[in-house]
């Protein structure tokens, strides 16, 4: 597995070390021993952020700036029964997919687990996540996308409230996906990638909209996830 941000490249390898490589000139940086098995995923989330995961399980948070031997330089994060096949992260939280059927995201400064996702099969390839939204696949020929601005409950809305998909039905395979208001889907299209201040937190989760472009068209509300 590999990952590049801004001119250099991580990449995990079978023995469970990692190489950390400049591409301008092309040449071995440094390397480290990562993990008891064998990397599974690499995500360079910054030059100085290195997020790692492993056959075993296991994602780890690596602050390459952080002198060897430092406190700071290593958070570990256990939980995951399966293999650890994706991984992203940002400056507050770490987010992995396993074959076990979880997403879990990862409480940074505090080292611990934040909550689970679960529902997903062992096929789960990628997970993605920005301030405040976080998508996944692994859900039988379906994206999810759960979208946590403002952590506030959403309110009560007419049946002919309009809705969007985020992706039109059929699109890539893509034949179903959680849904949100026109609004907010705007706003993502119009500020997709923004530093704006993570709302994210224990109870943030109030659920979503799950729509399916089968023979029967139904909506239903997935609440408590």
């Amino acid at each position: 597995c590999m990952d590049v941000c801004e001119g250099y490249a991580a990449l995990g390898l079978d023995d469970g070390s990692v190489c950390v490589c400049s591409l301008s000139p092309l040449r071995l940086l440094f390397s480290f021993k990562a993990h008891d098995s064998p990397v599974s995923a690499a995500r360079l989330v910054t030059v100085s952020q290195l997020v790692t995961s492993c056959a075993g399980g296991g994602v780890a948070l690596w602050r390459l700036d952080e002198e060897e031997g430092s406190e700071r330089r290593l958070t570990r994060f256990d939980g995951h029964t399966a293999p650890v096949v994706c991984v992203d992260g940002d400056a507050e939280k770490v987010v992995s997919g396993a074959r076990d059927g979880t997403v879990r995201v990862w409480d940074i400064s505090l080292g611990r687990l934040r909550f689970m996702l679960q529902g997903f099969t062992p096929y789960i390839g990628s997970v993605q996540l920005s301030s405040s939204w976080l998508m996944a696949d692994g859900t039988n020929n379906a994206v999810v996308m759960m979208d946590f601005s403002n952590g506030e409950p959403a309110e009560e809305e007419d049946d002919d409230d309009e809705r969007e998909a985020a992706v039109p039905s059929g699109e890539h395979g893509v034949n179903s996906m959680m849904l949100a208001t026109r609004q907010r889907l705007s706003e993502l299209r119009e500020q997709a990638g923004s530093a704006a201040s993570s709302p994210w937190s224990d109870d943030d989760i109030d659920g979503a909209t799950a729509y399916s472009t089968a023979d029967d068209v139904e909506c239903e509300q997935a609440a408590g996830m």
